[in-house]
């Protein structure tokens, strides 16, 4: 078990920093302790000082199921501090049981009653929805007549005496059987936050709830501190997430931003983090008039764009509250990056002709006959270019969804580069990350012995242990809470492109971290000349304009403190050998 002793003097430096800055940003590389921090932080606050009743952490699902409760149990001096886990989803085995028996009984005619006026009101919405439906398509009258009413009222009767009495058939047992299990869920919760504990940990995506909740219960906040996991969450001020945040801030003694990829898209994302440190102090409430003074818009795409020297005002604005720490700058280098081995795929004159061809029309033809107008007979439409920037990412994968949803399959070529990188490494395990499902579908044929990482994160031994050669693993849900570096994979391939560098800088640290041993190496299958290609450009230059955040906030906090740190270099040179 680890103690204070084994602390590093960044890790004394972020806890300093959050004591002398109660509201501020911890803006620390993934594998340089942040948890570890943020709990002594709590905990010292709760246990030591007594200036805190009960914490909040909110974090990734896996980081909050697991990262953090894991974490308590590695340390002297935070092994058993109670915790309550908020989390109530449709995998936990408690609702899968529940879901079952409601089922059974819903089948059986042994509803309880108050569940039965559950589901007549789900019928009785659906019912209502469906009129609506009618109405929209001028096939009703604009308000509902008498005989709609009573027409209601018979169906919502028959559906609750099925469910009383004769048990209800199949696909309206499921329909009540999952009304019922959110009513469930939504009690379990409810319970969970009456826990009396110091440490409560909640995922991201129930945030919203729990401000509703409180809310509604009139009980006030119970919170005196917070911490937020992976705060670059937090960039967009219209999303319902910082919304139930700024509602929680106004009651916190304390809280905390952590991050290692505070502005991984964009400048912009940074004011409404900087909003919930200060409340508006620096930048006032408005981002509009902070967006003019700092950006420039684009009437013909919709953007905006960083004027040339502002990268660096509004940098120096945030290193007053904001601390960072860089990989580099403190671990091995085998253990801060990773060697980008880029492997480039050509399609071919055909496929490339056929290309451009969907660039410029927007239509990617999938056979060579044509009806009266020119138009192919079987074609897939990209109505904007947002579509079309996705659909050509997909095109260089090889497979691309048309209007149904359905993967419409182009070519193999990424999926053969993929089998000679195998062979090329010799049995060497390959950490596998693919974006879109047809992708991954086609790689479950082309490799049956490939593993998944669920949602979970329940292959995570498995990997560290060596027993897998070929391990899949989505961005989206797996960039957050897990370490990979501690078995002998070193190597990454990055099957299907994408635009958000926060996911691929987390994806890369699950492998490049502390406690890694070898030099990571990056191989991203890259069509020549495509969007693929771009996709890398734009990846690469949202890390240049991060990098440069950080490194000038940590200058700025050099000069304001008289202390500065010698930085290396990493070096490569062993990862292509």
């Amino acid at each position: 078990m680890l103690t204070l002793d084994n602390f590093h003097q960044y890790q004394w430096d972020g806890l300093a920093h959050c004591h002398l800055n109660r509201y501020s940003g911890l803006y620390y590389d993934a594998g340089l302790g942040k948890t570890a921090i943020g709990l002594t932080y709590l905990v010292q606050r709760l246990k030591h000082l007594s200036v805190s009743r009960r914490a909040l952490v909110i974090a990734p699902i896996r980081v909050a199921c697991q990262t953090w409760p894991n974490e308590l149990a590695e340390w002297q001096h935070l092994a058993g501090t109670p915790y309550q886990l908020v989390r109530a989803e449709d995998d936990d085995p408690e609702v899968k049981a529940f879901h079952r028996d409601t089922y059974q009984r819903a089948r059986q005619g042994g509803l309880q009653p108050d569940e039965v006026d559950t589901y007549v009101g789900l019928c009785r919405a659906s019912l209502e929805r469906q009129w609506e439906d009618f109405w929209t398509a001028g096939l009703s009258p604009i308000f509902a007549q008498p005989q709609d009413l009573a027409e209601f009222d018979r169906l919502a009767a028959y559906y609750a005496r099925l469910a009383r009495t004769d048990g209800l058939p199949p696909e309206e047992a499921t329909r009540a059987a999952g009304t019922i299990t959110t009513g469930f869920k939504d009690r379990l919760r409810r319970a969970q936050l009456r826990v009396d504990v110091p440490l409560h940990f909640i995922n991201r995506e129930a945030l919203p709830w729990l401000v509703d909740v409180l809310k509604e219960e009139r009980r006030g906040c119970p919170y005196d501190d917070a911490i937020y996991d992976e705060a670059s969450d937090l960039g967009d001020h219209n999303t319902q997430r910082f919304k139930a945040m700024r509602e929680l801030r106004r009651e916190l003694k304390s809280f905390i931003q952590m991050t290692a990829t505070p502005a991984a898209e964009g400048y912009q994302k940074l004011f409404s983090q900087r909003w919930l440190m200060d409340t508006g102090d620096l930048w006032g409430n408005a981002i509009t008039h902070w967006r003019d003074e700092h950006f420039t818009y684009n009437s013909k795409t919709y953007s905006y764009k960083l004027r040339k020297g502002h990268d660096k005002i509004i940098s120096s604005q945030m290193a007053d509250i904001c601390l960072v720490a860089k990989a580099e700058d403190h671990l091995p280098e085998v253990a801060t990056g990773w060697a980008d081995l880029t492997r480039k795929i050509e399609l071919g004159p055909e496929l490339r002709e056929l290309e451009k061809e969907f660039i410029e029309s927007r239509i990617l033809r999938l056979s060579d006959s044509y009806d009266d107008t020119g138009i192919p007979d079987d074609f897939i439409d990209a109505d904007n270019p947002a579509s079309l920037s996705q659909k050509l990412l997909q095109f260089c994968s090889g497979a691309v969804y048309d209007d149904k949803k359905k993967a419409r399959a182009i070519h193999d070529h990424k999926i053969e580069e993929l089998r000679q990188l195998i062979d090329e490494l010799q049995g060497e395990p390959i950490m596998l990350v693919y974006w879109w499902q047809s992708s991954l579908a086609r790689l479950k044929k082309a490799f049956p012995k490939m593993a998944v990482m669920d949602r979970k994160g329940s292959q995570q031994d498995g990997w560290n242990k060596g027993k897998y050669q070929l391990l899949a693993v989505h961005p989206q849900g797996s960039e957050f809470g897990l370490n990979l570096q501690k078995g002998p994979g070193h190597d990454i391939a990055i099957f299907d492109m994408f635009w958000s560098y926060e996911k691929w800088y987390q994806i890369h640290k699950r492998l490049a971290r502390q406690g890694q041993t070898r030099p990571v190496r990056s191989w991203p299958l890259v069509v020549k000349g495509s969007a693929d290609e771009v996709a890398v450009k734009r990846l690469q230059a949202k890390e240049d304009a991060q990098n440069a955040l950080f490194r000038y906030i940590m200058d700025m906090r050099a000069e304001i403190t008289g202390q500065r740190v010698e930085r290396k270099e990493p070096s490569y040179a062993e990862a292509f050998d």
